[in-house]
């Protein structure tokens, strides 16, 4: 039996930035659709941080949140294990 997504999992789009998103440091990290490759991510040190603050955050991704990019002709799943820092 085939089933929408959105009927065993809740679905969200991701953040929208509306300059630049990649800031020098800060307190968010940022997962981009670039960055979305097929697997587990475990290691949260190499991506960059967002320009924006935690209170205006509409998402906060968890353990075990699954991320499939809307975009390309590839759509791979890639799942965030251990984290430990706010990551948008």
């Amino acid at each position: 039996m085939i089933k929408l997504l959105s009927e065993v999992a809740e679905v969200t789009g991701g953040h929208t930035f509306r300059t630049k998103a990649e800031a020098a440091s800060g307190h968010v990290r940022l997962l981009q659709i670039k960055d979305i490759q097929e697997g587990i991510l475990t290691d949260f040190s190499a991506l960059p941080f967002a320009d924006i603050q935690p209170e205006k955050l509409k998402i906060n991704l968890q353990t075990n949140d699954i991320l499939l990019p809307l975009r390309g002709e590839r759509i791979p799943a890639m799942m965030i294990v251990n984290q430990q820092s706010t990551l948008v």
